[in-house]
């Protein structure tokens, strides 16, 4: 409901609570749904990419599971995906990062960036922090939006309070700010 009168597109990207059962010992893997399969019947892909405004955007899936257990890494067919999606793409085209688990914090970030060497990457943006914070990923700023949803914040903000951060490609690199949902 809250989204519904967004105009823009809208694409999804799976984080550590849209993995059914992850953290349930209880529920066993072979339980319809579990793990990403829920995200993948009801979203599609957890990892994909699409055309915007002459730029490529690459939402890319930030965990696995090893032994029925989640883990923050990014799967070998996601960056096997990633790998054989550049290869399509000139090197000189831009490209914006999408992860929900920070770049900086991925085991298997070397790889990556391996992967992107030469590559004109504008952005990367990732979540999962319930902060604000600016690294480098790739020769690009990767920026972490943060918990759109304030309640994680502690008492200071209302129960329904929202966050946004709105992001606008230029033609040198981007634009960027956070709001309240309110203003």
């Amino acid at each position: 409901q809250m989204v519904a009168s967004l105009k823009p597109p809208l694409f999804h990207l799976p984080g550590n609570h849209e993995h059914v059962a992850a953290y349930r010992n209880d529920i066993p893997p072979t339980t319809p749904g579990w793990g990403k399969g829920l995200y993948r019947e009801v979203f599609g892909p957890t990892h994909y990419a699409f055309n915007y405004a002459g730029v490529h955007f690459v939402a890319l899936d930030g965990s696995r599971f090893v032994a029925n257990k989640l883990v923050w890494d990014m799967p070998t067919e996601c960056l096997e995906w990633l790998k054989a999606y550049l290869a399509q793409v000139p090197a000189e085209e831009p490209l914006v990062l999408l992860i929900h688990e920070p770049f900086t914090t991925l085991p298997g970030k070397a790889e990556v960036e391996e992967a992107l060497e030469g590559r004109k990457v504008l952005l990367a943006l990732s979540g999962h922090g319930h902060a604000i914070a600016r690294w480098t990923f790739a020769g690009a700023p990767e920026i972490m939006a943060g918990a759109t949803s304030y309640a994680w914040h502690g008492v200071n903000f209302g129960p329904n309070a929202l966050g946004y951060h709105l992001v606008k490609i230029t033609g040198d690199g981007f634009d960027s700010a956070f709001g309240d949902w309110a203003e």
